[in-house]
């Protein structure tokens, strides 16, 4: 959250310019022309969104029609498959730019490295159910009205390589709490598991004498390529600093 995005500024002797907010739910049809003319005059380095796709993709989308170029960074919690969908329809339709300045971090490595046995995994599974894959009543707007389009689900996310991952390591810890699992129990049993791995390569952990509750601290960082994120190499950096 912003807490840490102060926290990681503050270490480089750097503070947040400004802020703009919206209305939660607010969908990417809306226009966001109010938030982009904060941006206008903040006139700021690089900008970070934190929110639900449809509304940051409408944001990107009319801060590049108002010709703020400024680079753009997401979270993982956007969305950033959904939110690129989006923006990707939009530029076919108006044949502006809205995704060559954008850069998303990840909590999971690329759903296209097959390279990887637990993304082999994700995508047998998505595969083998993907008639199954129904819009969630979860998804369902006020009015009982659907996203800016009908939903029709991702072959593979970001979002969803993170949930299988969340799912098998839920599996992982009740196995080990044996046949009469109580939810009482579940903290401490996780917090005991020790080193595991969930077919990433890498070992994870959580640890209960520091209170260490995140298995994970490895960030993944992608940018829009052939019209979807692919890793940002370490030597591509260069490309984003301000010139």
């Amino acid at each position: 959250g912003w807490a840490g995005v102060r926290k990681a500024l503050a270490s480089h002797g750097l503070e947040i310019a400004g802020e703009a907010t919206y209305r939660r739910g607010s969908p990417y049809d809306q226009s966001y022309d109010g938030q982009v003319a904060v941006m206008e005059r903040l006139k700021p380095d690089a900008i970070i969104c934190v929110g639900t796709y449809p509304a940051c993709a409408g944001f990107v989308r009319n801060m590049r029609d108002r010709g703020v170029d400024a680079p753009v960074a997401a979270i993982s919690f956007v969305g950033s498959d959904a939110m690129l969908r989006l923006l990707s329809d939009a530029e076919q339709k108006s044949g502006k730019d809205y995704t060559s300045r954008l850069v998303s971090s990840q909590v999971v490595p690329s759903y296209q490295d097959v390279t990887i046995p637990v993304v082999q995994d994700y995508r047998a599974a998505m595969d083998r159910h993907r008639d199954a894959l129904m819009p969630p009543d979860a998804l369902l707007y006020p009015g009982g009205k659907t996203s800016e389009a009908e939903y029709v689900p991702l072959p593979y996310s970001f979002v969803g390589l993170e949930g299988y991952l969340n799912a098998k390591m839920l599996v992982a810890i009740l196995q080990r709490m044996g046949t009469d699992p109580q939810r009482a129990d579940l903290a401490q049993a996780a917090l005991t598991t020790g080193e595991f791995d969930l077919g990433l390569g890498q070992k994870l952990s959580f640890d209960g004498a520091t209170g260490r509750r995140q298995a994970s601290d490895q960030v993944y960082y992608t940018v829009v390529k052939d019209g979807q994120f692919v890793p940002l190499q370490d030597g591509e950096w260069e490309a984003w600093l301000k010139r």
